[in-house]
Parts: C-alpha cells; structure tokens; sequence
C-alpha cells in the first residue's frame, strides 16, 4: 500500500503513529461489535459464556459445533 498516504491521514483518524496506534469510534464504540454477536448467537439458540476457560473448539465442516469449556 501506499505508507505515506497511510501516514497522512492517520492523524486525521485519531491514530497516535508514535506512541502507539489509538483510534476512535462513534458512540457506542467498538464494544458494539461483540454484543451484536452476543445477541445473535442468543437468538439462534446459542449459550454464551464469560471469563470461561476454554479447553478446546470443536469444529465440523469448518463449523464450530461445540466448545469444551472448565
């Protein structure tokens, strides 16, 4: 890609290049993304579970099928 392009409108965007790359996001924010998925897995029957320790993901036919958790 074009790095000094890149580099340009990095500022413009809320990317701090220099003491670590931060950018901002519109109300209600990134944490938007996995709720929406919370609630879609909820709708379509799925369980979720937090701070759980996964032990291992079972997938079938390139679908997750199952997961083991403690």
């Amino acid at each position: 890609g074009d790095f000094l392009g890149y580099m340009a409108i990095a500022s413009e965007i809320g990317m701090n290049l220099v003491t670590g790359s931060v950018a901002t996001c519109d109300e209600p924010g990134t944490i938007a993304i996995p709720q929406a998925m919370e609630a879609v897995c909820r709708e379509h029957g799925g369980q979720v579970l937090r701070n759980a320790n996964v032990r291992q993901v079972m997938i079938e036919d390139g679908r997750v099928t199952g997961v083991s958790y403690r």
